[in-house]
């Protein structure tokens, strides 16, 4: 499973979004600076599903 948000650091509600999610399982996969805007920058959180 993928999830997208604003890389931490930006806003501190983006950074208990990260936090939430990472409590879940997920992990940062990667960083996409421009996807939305320079001040917007996109964090990728990936989960591997059971089965």
């Amino acid at each position: 499973m993928q999830v997208k948000t604003v890389e931490a650091g930006h806003y501190p509600e983006y950074d208990r979004t990260i936090a939430f999610y990472e409590g879940m399982g997920f992990l940062r996969l990667e960083v996409f600076p421009t996807l939305w805007d320079e001040r917007n920058t996109c964090l990728v959180l990936v989960k591997a599903l059971g089965a």
